[in-house]
């Protein structure tokens, strides 16, 4: 497997396969950028720029060295400051499909979602629109944003972040980050992200979502099981359907009475009465820790195309998310310093 040093050196090297002028052009184009011809233009400051961050954040007055040519670092910082953000993003987006085209699972793009929270600078503005937290005094603390952050797994690029208040659910805003996916990718995701609502919009978008179940989702996987009658309880809201092993079963997820605040009249109407899920559970054992069980929702029914093993496999991936590890999905592995390998993998007893 090729280091991240050595990666680095390989680009640096030849940064002109891996960015090339006309790209960088044409993003400058599509974002509408106008410069005048000069020696900083787009290519050349763009290309400082990632030279730059590949060189450990090198100083200003190194750039020198790095350019060939002598650029005042003064200049430099004029010209990263004209060009628009949108420009970095088009690169970032374009990067990211042409390495994504070589690491597809089953041949379905990967995605992970995930969710942080950034301290602001202490101003009125920031505090009316991103509160601290409720428990926190008056006058105590920094203004609180939530962000929710989208990777591209095969690369481990951080591809878009969508801000939000800290108070804000994740399913309220994460349908901004939908129309960057395509038909047939897969959305991985914590149990934050797993209702009939997210699924709904994704299904909607023909997109596939892998996401752990919620805490206080209930899940049986007796065959022929009952579902939940109105009044009662400790049963679960799903309709069972077809047992496909052992832990595995396909059930209807219906669609709840209640809107949420977030969604509107005309969105909740378009909502499907129910939707297929796959529901399976197993089984982590990681040496020195406990033994974890993992209950998973998926709307990736088909059991032959992908079996329960791979399925699991498969959501380690969100794990990288914490470190933007690249999950390598042309060779269908982790490295094991990063992840769980299958033969830590086991059916849940």
């Amino acid at each position: 497997m090729l280091s991240i040093n050595r990666a680095f050196v390989r680009v640096k090297q030849d940064l002109d396969r891996y960015l090339s002028p006309d790209a960088i052009l044409s993003a400058a184009i599509e974002a509408k950028h106008r410069w005048r011809k000069r020696i900083l233009d787009p290519v050349v400051t763009v290309q400082l720029f990632v030279l730059q961050v590949l060189n450990f954040n090198t100083s200003l007055t190194h750039l020198t060295h790095l350019a060939g040519r002598h650029i005042k670092p003064s200049a430099f910082c004029q010209a990263r400051a004209r060009l628009p953000l949108a420009v970095m993003q088009r690169l970032l987006r374009s990067m990211c499909d042409a390495a994504g085209a070589t690491g597809l699972f089953h041949g379905h793009k990967l995605w992970i979602v995930d969710g942080t929270s950034a301290s602001l600078a202490d101003t009125s503005a920031l505090q009316k629109s991103y509160p601290q937290p409720k428990t926190q005094k008056a006058g105590c603390g920094f203004p609180l944003m939530k962000v929710l952050a989208l990777f591209d797994a095969a690369t481990g690029m951080l591809v878009e972040m969508v801000p939000t208040s800290l108070h804000a659910h994740e399913q309220s805003r994460v349908w901004q980050l939908h129309p960057l996916l395509s038909a047939g990718d897969i959305l991985l995701g914590d149990r934050g992200f797993c209702s009939f609502w997210h699924l709904a919009m994704l299904g909607a978008r023909q997109i596939h979502g892998l996401f752990r179940m919620h805490q206080l989702q209930i899940v049986d996987f007796r065959p022929h099981r009952k579902s939940r009658r109105k009044g009662e309880t400790g049963r679960p809201t799903s309709h069972w359907v077809k047992r496909l092993g052992k832990h595995d079963q396909l059930v209807h997820w219906i669609k709840p009475k209640n809107k949420p605040k977030w969604m509107d009249a005309a969105t909740y109407a378009a909502m499907p009465q129910q939707i297929l899920v796959r529901e399976l559970r197993y089984t982590l054992v990681n040496r020195g820790q406990r033994t974890r069980t993992v209950t998973i929702a998926t709307t990736l029914v088909d059991p032959l195309k992908y079996p329960c093993d791979e399925i699991a496999f498969l959501y380690g991936a969100r794990w990288e998310v914490e470190i933007c590890h690249p999950y390598c999905l042309q060779c269908h592995t982790f490295d094991k310093s990063f992840g769980q390998g299958l033969g830590r993998v086991r059916s849940a007893a």
